[in-house]
């Protein structure tokens, strides 16, 4: 095997290949689950390359970054998520007076990426915020910056630092996707046969900081997912969010398509005097 610290499986994935992983390395939480798995593919046959540890996808991971470190605060409790960025336990050196997240995401129906109307028509101004694999800043219409916390004070987080004092950053987000409008909605056998079965939201939040010395620059990250099925939509259930990575070294280069899309689209500038 030719020596490379950050891997990742080359797509479309080896079935037999997952299928043999699965068996060997069930579970997929921790880094050194998620290192066990891939060795697993890897000697089953399953294609990989060397992955750019600065330029990082889902799926990739970088060896420096653990999985005990600044988001272990973080809990999901059935569909919601408190992240809890502690910026006295980055490996960074952080010189930040504003620290906050800017949280990434992209929709998925049975498999597919779809554009965010699809999902929901009044979420159709994103469209022109997405890249074509999909990712977006998580944002409302109003919005000007990409900050998700947008100063703290209204239940969507608070805002960190560590300049002269520590103070965690926070974010909480609640999906709960009543309907999508892909397909007519849910799958229903009798009233809506074509409708999607399982519906996704991939979000990656990171730490950013937006005042001080180090402002534009990013943090750790978490990535998570919300999973909603037809079955729970006929169950009136909101679906569940679990955490697939809490210590993300950074956005993908996706990710920061993404970022400089809203900021074009908004007129903002980072860390502008």
């Amino acid at each position: 095997m030719p020596s490379c610290e950050n891997r990742r499986v080359i797509k479309p994935l080896d079935s037999q290949a997952v299928r043999r992983a699965n068996a060997i390395q069930p579970e997929c939480r921790t880094y050194s689950e998620r290192k066990a798995w891939m060795a697993a593919y890897i000697a089953a046959g399953g294609a990989w390359e060397c992955a750019d540890p600065h330029h990082l996808d889902v799926g990739e991971v970088k060896i420096n970054c653990q999985d005990k470190g600044p988001n272990d605060g973080t809990t999901v409790k059935h569909n919601s998520i408190n992240i809890a960025f502690d910026p006295a336990k980055s490996t960074h050196d952080i010189k930040c007076s504003k620290i906050v997240h800017v949280q990434f995401n992209r929709r998925i129906a049975d498999g597919k990426v779809i554009k965010p109307s699809e999902s929901a028509p009044n979420l159709a101004f994103k469209d022109a915020l997405t890249t074509k694999n999909g990712w977006t800043v998580d944002c409302m219409q109003s919005e000007t910056t990409p900050d998700y916390q947008q100063g703290g004070g209204h239940g969507y987080g608070d805002v960190g630092k560590k300049n002269g004092g520590t103070a965690n950053a926070t974010l909480f987000d609640a999906p709960s996707s009543p309907t999508i409008a892909k397909n007519g909605g849910f799958y229903d056998a009798k009233t809506n046969p074509k409708g999607v079965k399982k519906y996704e939201i991939e979000f990656s939040a990171f730490a950013y900081c937006m005042a001080g010395a180090d402002c534009g620059k990013w943090y750790e990250g978490v990535r998570w997912c919300y999973t909603k099925t037809y079955k729970d939509a006929a169950n009136g259930d909101l679906g569940s969010s679990k955490v697939t990575k809490n210590c993300v070294t950074g956005p993908s280069k996706e990710q920061l398509d993404a970022f400089n899309l809203f900021n074009t689209d908004r007129g903002f500038t980072p860390c502008a005097k």
